[in-house]
């Protein structure tokens, strides 16, 4: 799904537009949003989770992996552009994940990060 179409979506769904041509509305409010410096993240931003393949340690070596939760505090535009996800996790301990390693080490949904952890232990 592109930008344009999501925020179509979320315009449509929020009824941002409410008339006979909502659909053509919305996507000329898309237009000009997107035209104007708005992104679209991968996700809700609040109140929203993200799922981090994490390293366990015992004595500083790696004996194995778990998932962690992190709740999404906020969404920081980086430097170059790219969004990075402010999180907190249930320790109350913050971590900075960056766009780019969202479908890599960070999912969206548990399904995703046990799938990928699986993956990771049988190589």
């Amino acid at each position: 799904m592109t930008q344009k179409e999501k925020l179509v979506e979320i315009l449509i769904e929020r009824e941002a537009v409410k008339d006979a041509n909502a659909y053509e509305r919305a996507e000329a409010l898309a237009d000009h949003l997107l035209a104007n410096g708005v992104i679209v993240p991968p996700c809700p931003i609040m109140h929203e989770s993200l799922f981090a393949i994490v390293d366990l340690y015992n004595r500083k070596k790696i004996v194995g992996h778990a998932i962690a939760k992190y709740d999404i505090d906020c969404i920081i535009i980086g430097f170059l552009g790219k969004p990075i996800y402010r999180c907190c996790n249930a320790s109350n301990e913050w971590e900075d994940f960056d766009g780019e390693s969202i479908g890599k080490t960070v999912f969206l949904s548990r399904e995703e990060a046990e799938k990928a952890l699986n993956e990771r232990s049988r190589q």
